[in-house]
């Protein structure tokens, strides 16, 4: 039968790699070895790269060659290629320190800081070097406090030292960051890194004659040119000698070809230049090839936002600080642009940390508007007024600290300013602006009016005065008044939002939908606001339940602007409100292929992940967005919602930070007060999580998730007969939530007649619900009707659903269906990386006699899971079918050495039995 492992998902990636150059005839395999190893010493790479390729493909068992290569590879920038290397190696049985070194850092500069904590994290005792290495993965893993500790015991090691600069400089400790990098230079005078992160931080600290020197020094190092070169570029760029720095990066591009990097200066010293249109050119080819170059994604998103891309402005903004998060200048533009496209905490968890970081008026000014608009009204004043400080003479600064004052009632001190911002500057209109908004508020129409007609009088071009004039109107019943005037402002500013969506309104009001969808409808054909009156008939077709309708024009929309987050975002959720999982799945999938680091599809990604039953792209999820803690760091929703997926995924330690966090900020919700109990619960602390369910009902909160909870808590306390009353009443009120648990907890007390019976029924009103049909699957294999898993799994061809995919190929392998390779295949091509997916595929292959392709994936699989029995004992079956007996019985050895039942026990004791 189907273990439940088979639905649990954990990635191993796995690379494509090219083969090796053939080597020439005459030396051994050995002297050419000998020859590599004397090449490296002299820092020789590229020569040691022949004679090693030479070696290998002499004889490719050679392990102290593979070891080398990967070394060398490593040396050189070619991380895939050291990894592979490095894996062939301990393959090989080189598991030493030296070996194992290459393979974590070739690791590290894939990403997969993960495996690299896992390995040595709970090791009691590492050797220097490998205590470096965990601390550089602590550091990616953004641990900053394991990183030190770490780092510290190799702080007599050059690679130490660059790494507590690496520390220092992270946190804008720039003499600090020196002191490290000169003690590395006494150590090592030739370690390219240190030279490289020294120019760095010169360049940070304005010291462009030592960043010269240091780049220089750098591009005459193994590996250095390139990058030291380009720093050498960047000097001049930020010296003014753009016409030096336009030869180096032309110079650079002949040389190396299409190499983004060089291609991303050149983009620059145009973009410095004015040329933005060739600068534009320059820099999408290198996006193109490196799509999260992160330097090019700010650049892009500079150009973005001045041009009115603001949705492509944003995807390139956030990317890019998710990687350098204390820029100020990407943080203004991003803020920026946030303010422009609504959404207001975005541009206050952006802002936020620039405006602490310095003594920036305009951020100042920036975050008081954004805090201003979220309701923040104190804190909205307290910037203001910092603003005002730094710059006193700014009149628009003080209009807007006399907006923050009236909201907070100080209305005297409010009207003070303005009257100083009208001295300073009486051209600008936003102090009768101002004055309007605070006179409407007070009933005060006569003001209000005479405000706008000075605003009208200053700026009669102006959409602003007439939208505000139409709103008086309004507010006399004068209709056909108000809609002349919401007129006129579009038909100044046919993109102006505001008076669309007030014509909108008022003409559905008084002559139907069907009125209103044309003042939508119109706004499409207006370049200005094509995008957002998109989104705008988007909504009114969801509001007036016209989901096909939505979804049509959301598609249209995304060819029309493909790079618009807002779309397909939009597109995303509204696939999901209505349990289209498998079209959700690929828009959310789309979504981040062109935003990987947007916060919001990581979140929606990994909920429709949870929906589906995909626990391993959930965790993933979690695991990304939780590398974007300081972008999201001022969202208690944000911060609530990744605290209740790692809750979902496992991760308890980080939802406990997370959700705590999230109950620390003013604007926290019930919902997270909800997971904080979940959380408790998921500890083993019933009592804790039931105080949580007192609080929340004394708030007279109600909801099926705190029932859902109470069921949970009976659970726990070893009561199944309450929690399913519970998700009795509740699966009967219509949850599908509680549908689903209450048939998978009747299935665990062996009544699985009542759980598919539940199931079915609900299937019967909702059969497009595919994750309650792959409950309803669940159910079949956990009482052992293969038959019935079978047919549900089925009807949910075609998908693209690994889990269900992966389990399908197990039924049929154990039928005997000769479909099982394909469905496996079709598994692992959804989830590459996956050691359950592989292992059933690499099982079914060495079945059917293909036993080095099912060798192969049997290792990926048996590394991602070496504990795991079954796949232990698959490998030791597959090792035994290609003749090598001795690593077979190692590897049954292992299976066998794991106490209790497992999937093939009997027949691993009898391959065992076998090899004795």
């Amino acid at each position: 039968s189907i273990s439940m492992r088979r639905i649990r998902i954990h990635f191993v990636l796995v690379l494509s790699l090219l083969s090796l150059l053939s080597g020439c005839a005459g030396a051994t395999p050995e002297e050419h070895l000998a020859a590599a190893q004397t090449q490296v010493a002299e820092n020789k790479f590229n020569a040691a790269l022949l004679e090693l390729k030479n070696a290998v493909q002499k004889d490719p068992q050679l392990a102290d060659a593979r070891a080398l290569l990967a070394h060398v590879h490593l040396r050189l920038g070619d991380i895939p290629a050291a990894l592979k290397e490095a894996e062939r190696a301990l393959d090989l049985g080189r598991d030493d320190q030296e070996n194992l070194w290459t393979l974590y850092r070739a690791k590290l500069g894939l990403g997969q800081f993960s495996e690299v904590i896992g390995a040595l994290e709970e090791k009691t005792a590492l050797q220097p070097e490998m205590a470096i290495v965990l601390a550089d993965a602590y550091l990616i893993a953004g641990d900053i406090e394991k990183s030190k500790q770490m780092m510290a015991q190799g702080a007599h090691l050059a690679d130490g030292l660059f790494g507590l600069a690496r520390l220092a400089q992270l946190e804008n400790d720039p003499p600090r960051a020196l002191r490290f990098l000169n003690q590395a230079i006494e150590k090592d005078p030739n370690h390219t890194q240190v030279w490289l992160l020294k120019g760095e931080v010169e360049l940070a600290s304005g010291n462009l004659e030592d960043a010269l020197v240091s780049f220089e020094k750098a591009s005459t190092l193994p590996t250095g040119e390139v990058l030291g070169s380009m720093g050498t570029v960047r000097t001049l760029l930020l010296s003014g000698e753009l016409n030096a720095a336009a030869t180096g990066a032309e110079r650079l591009v002949a040389r190396y070809g299409e190499f983004p990097p060089a291609r991303y200066l050149l983009g620059l010293v145009l973009f410095r230049q004015g040329e933005m249109e060739a600068a534009m050119e320059e820099l999408r080819q290198v996006q193109s090839r490196v799509p999260d170059h992160a330097p090019t994604r700010y650049l892009i998103g500079v150009v973005l936002a001045q041009l009115g891309s603001y949705n492509q402005a944003i995807e390139n903004l956030t990317s890019y600080l998710a990687v350098d998060p204390n820029n100020v200048s990407a943080r203004k533009i991003l803020g920026a642009v946030y303010v422009e496209t609504g959404e207001t905490e975005a541009a206050i968890e952006t802002l936020l940390t620039a405006a602490r970081s310095g003594a920036d008026p305009q951020v100042w000014a920036m975050l008081g508007n954004a805090q201003l608009r979220s309701g923040a009204m104190s804190d909205a004043t307290e910037s203001f007024q910092r603003a005002v400080e730094l710059a006193p003479d700014m009149a628009p600064f003080r209009n807007q600290l006399a907006l923050s004052l009236l909201s907070s009632g100080q209305d005297a001190q409010a009207m003070s300013e303005l009257e100083t911002a009208i001295e300073l500057d009486e051209n600008q209109f936003q102090s009768d602006y101002i004055k309007v908004m605070y006179a409407l508020q007070q009933g005060d129409y006569a003001e209000a009016k005479s405000a706008v007609e000075r605003i009208l009088e200053t700026n009669p071009d102006s959409p602003i005065g007439h939208n505000l004039r139409g709103a008086l109107y309004l507010n006399d019943q004068d209709a056909a008044a108000a809609e002349q005037s919401f007129r006129k402002a579009l038909e100044l500013d046919p993109g102006f939002a505001p008076a669309r969506r007030n014509l909108a309104a008022l003409v559905e009001s008084t002559r139907g939908a069907d009125a209103a969808r044309e003042i939508y409808t119109a706004g499409l054909a207006q370049e200005s606001g094509g995008e957002s009156a998109a989104l705008a008939l988007v909504d009114f077709h969801a509001r007036q339940g016209e989901i096909d309708a939505a979804l049509k024009l959301l598609d249209e929309t995304i060819v029309k602007y493909p790079d618009s987050i807002a779309a397909r975002l939009g597109q995303t959720r509204l696939l999901l409100a209505t349990r289209q999982y498998d079209a959700a799945n690929q828009a959310a999938q789309d979504l981040l292929d062109r935003a990987p680091l947007q916060p919001d599809a990581l979140l929606l990604k990994g909920r429709l992940d949870l929906l589906v039953g995909d626990m391993n792209s959930a965790r993933e999820m979690a695991s990304r967005l939780q590398t974007q803690r300081d972008v999201i760091a001022n969202n208690a929703i944000m911060l609530s919602e990744l605290g209740e997926l790692q809750l979902r995924t496992g991760s308890l330690t980080l939802a406990r930070n997370n959700l705590q966090a999230a109950l620390d900020l003013p604007d926290t919700q019930p919902g997270t007060r909800l997971a904080m109990a979940q959380l408790e619960l998921a500890e083993g602390n019933a009592n804790e999580a039931e105080a949580q369910l007192r609080s929340l009902r004394d708030q007279g909160i109600q909801a099926e998730e705190i029932e859902i909870l109470a069921a949970d808590i009976h659970l726990t306390r070893r009561d199944p007969q309450a929690a399913s009353d519970v998700l009795k009443n509740l699966a009967d009120s219509g949850s599908r939530t509680a549908v689903i648990r209450y048939a998978l907890l009747q299935s665990d007390l062996n009544q699985a007649d009542n759980a598919e019976e539940v199931l079915e029924d609900w299937l019967q009103q909702n059969p497009d619900d595919s994750g309650a049909r792959m409950a309803l699957a669940n159910v079949g294999i956990r009482s052992g009707e293969m038959a019935a898993a079978k047919a549900q799994y089925e009807a949910m061809l075609p998908s693209t659903n690994p889990v269900l995919l992966n389990n399908l190929a197990w039924i049929y392998f154990e039928e005997g269906d000769d479909r099982a390779e394909d469905m496996a295949r079709r598994a692992v091509q959804q989830m590459p990386d996956n050691a359950d997916m592989n292992d059933t595929l690499g099982w079914i292959l060495v079945n059917k006699d293909n036993v080095s392709e099912g060798l192969r994936l049997l290792r990926d699989s048996s590394r991602a899971q070496p504990n795991n029995p079954t796949i232990s004992y698959h490998l030791a079956e597959a090792l035994f079918r290609s003749g090598d007996r001795v690593a077979a019985k190692e590897a049954v050895q292992r299976a066998l050495s794991v106490s209790g039942e497992f999937d093939g026990r009997s027949e691993a004791e009898a391959l065992l039995g076998k090899l004795n």
